[in-house]
């Protein structure tokens, strides 16, 4: 049976601050830097999975998850880190939807990276049904919560442009650190967390590089306040279903899995 279970208790454990508190919604991806809509969501294992008869549930203004206290909600995430993340994602949407053709498509986006690579790790906590554990989760927090850390110690935030309206959540899956053959596969597999949204996907992952990407974290300065200006590539295009889907990949998941989310804009049915 696929399901969405991330309506937890109204008290329990914030998935950033740890600490127990009544809980808020958050919504993944942030509201503000892309336009929220009615959606249908599926889980991610169903997306997976396929099948001729789905199952889902519908939002009234995008993908939420009740994870995370009022404080890491409005005070950390809403007031410091979107901001920067939405004008990060308005600056690239409007490049996205102009006809100008640019050199080789490159653009170079301003924006505060130690800020930028906060939001997007600190919606990645977020984006779970229960408290997570794990040693990634423990890095994600000690990332986020330290202003001290201007980059993630031993991961890397890897970005490509997204123009499809689905979102896709995934959370804490191996895969390999090359895709191709078996061969490739054996070279070591690596974790990946996948947040996806127009116009733009990124990964987190413990990896140093992965197909070719552009990579955020290289941009980030000695202050958190530190502005740069970062490469976007308009012509590296993916296909929608890239990277978690392909005959050159394999995708390891645990229980965790669950928390993932496919989402696409309401569609409604002709009288």
């Amino acid at each position: 049976m696929h399901y969405l279970k991330f309506k937890r208790e109204k008290i329990d454990r914030c998935n950033i601050c740890s600490q127990i508190a009544q809980l808020t919604w958050d919504h993944v991806p942030p509201q503000g830097g892309y336009k929220v809509t009615e959606v249908e969501q599926e889980s991610i294992i169903q997306y997976l999975t396929g099948g001729a008869k789905k199952s889902y549930t519908f939002s009234q203004n995008g993908v939420k998850y009740r994870s995370i206290c009022g404080s890491c909600n409005n005070g950390l995430l809403g007031s410091r880190f979107d901001t920067v993340l939405n004008e990060f994602t308005t600056d690239i949407m409007l490049m996205v939807k102009t006809s100008i053709q640019l050199p080789k498509g490159i653009i170079r986006v301003k924006t505060r990276p130690g800020l930028l690579a906060k939001a997007v790790i600190g919606h990645m906590l977020s984006a779970s049904g229960e408290y997570g554990e794990s040693k990634f989760d423990d890095r994600f927090r000690k990332y986020v919560l330290d202003d001290s850390l201007i980059s993630p110690e031993g991961l890397r935030i890897f970005y490509w442009i997204y123009p499809y309206s689905s979102i896709k959540i995934i959370r804490d899956v191996g895969m390999p650190k090359y895709r191709g053959s078996w061969e490739d596969f054996k070279r070591g597999i690596g974790i990946f967390s996948i947040m996806k949204y127009f116009p733009i996907g990124f990964i987190v992952s413990d990896v140093e590089k992965y197909e070719g990407l552009e990579e955020l974290t290289q941009y980030c300065g000695s202050n958190l306040s530190d502005e740069a200006f970062i490469r976007i590539n308009l012509h590296d295009v993916r296909e929608e279903y890239w990277p978690e889907v392909g005959d050159d990949n394999i995708l390891l998941g645990g229980n965790g899995l669950g928390n993932g989310v496919s989402a696409l804009p309401r569609r409604r049915k002709k009288n």
